[in-house]
C-alpha cells in the first residue's frame, strides 16, 4: 500500500477542487487486498471507469447495485 502514501499530497495550486478533465494517474498492480470495480463512477466532477484499492475504513459485505459513497486509495489528477 507504500504506492499511495507516497505520492505527493493534494497540492491546489496544481490541481482544482473540481475538474471533469481529473483522471487517475498510473496504475499499480494489487494482489491480495480488497477493491471495488466501478463504472460511471464520479469523483470531484470527473467520471471515471476501473478498479481501486478499498480503504480499510470500509465495511463488508456492499450490495451490489446502486449508489455508493466509498473511500479507495488513488492518485488523482
Amino acid at each position: 500500500m507504500n504506492h499511495y502514501f507516497e505520492r505527493p499530497i493534494w497540492d491546489k495550486t496544481k490541481c482544482p477542487d473540481l475538474s471533469k478533465l481529473a483522471k487517475v494517474k498510473g496504475t499499480v498492480h494489487l494482489q491480495n487486498i480488497r477493491v471495488i470495480k466501478v463504472k460511471n463512477a464520479t469523483y470531484r466532477g470527473a467520471v471515471f471507469n476501473g478498479t481501486f484499492h478499498l480503504s480499510n475504513a470500509v465495511k463488508l459485505p456492499l450490495a451490489a447495485n446502486g449508489i455508493k459513497r466509498v473511500e479507495v486509495y488513488c492518485g488523482w489528477f
